[in-house]
């Protein structure tokens, strides 16, 4: 509808995911009437072919536990992932709180569910899921503050553990981004 897609044209920092057939649009700030405000809002869009009038299909789907601005996400095994981000914090000096928090969308069941936190809290950083598992890579701590390790998801233990660290020649002082991002896409997505 239009009074959807204009809506989203005034939202940035959201996190997109793909699951091979629809693109889920996590989170991200909109700005209205003058106040900026992270959301918990997520958005799936069904390509052409997969609808019944052969239109691209905007469809409103459960909400976050937790607003989330530059978060990550991937998709594995049918659900869909999203970890970090940030939240504008009045009450801390720098305005905002990064967060560890993770949740996972299931699909077949239109809900969202925590899940087991990052080691280290980040944002703009990159989810992949790799061999079955996911991997979380990079991203920010803070605005000058690069998060340099690698944390891997073992969904057996339910819990995210350090595998490395990004190895960065040069100056600490240095601001180093980080991202890594890949995604499958369906041939109709894009037209």
């Amino acid at each position: 509808t239009t009074l959807f897609r204009s809506r989203e044209l005034g939202r940035w920092g959201a996190c997109f995911v793909t699951d091979g057939h629809c693109i889920f649009i996590i989170g991200g700030t909109f700005t209205e009437n003058e106040k900026i405000t992270a959301t918990t809002e997520v958005q799936k869009i069904i390509p052409c072919d997969e609808t019944e009038d052969g239109k691209v299909e905007f469809k409103e789907v459960a909400p976050m536990n937790e607003a989330r601005h530059d978060a990550f996400g991937a998709a594995m095994n049918g659900k869909i992932y999203v970890a970090g981000g940030k939240q504008r914090d009045v009450t801390l000096p720098i305005g905002e709180r990064v967060l560890e928090s993770c949740e996972v969308y299931d699909p077949s069941t239109d809900e969202w569910q925590v899940m087991p936190s990052l080691n280290v809290p980040r944002y703009s950083a990159s989810m992949v899921c790799f061999k079955g598992a996911l991997y979380v890579v990079g991203g920010l701590k803070s605005s000058n503050c690069g998060a340099l390790s690698v944390e891997m998801f073992d969904s057996v233990a339910d819990q995210w553990h350090e595998k490395s660290n990004i190895p960065v020649k040069g100056k600490k002082e240095i601001i180093i981004r980080f991202n890594a991002c890949f995604a499958t896409l369906h041939k109709n997505c894009l037209k």
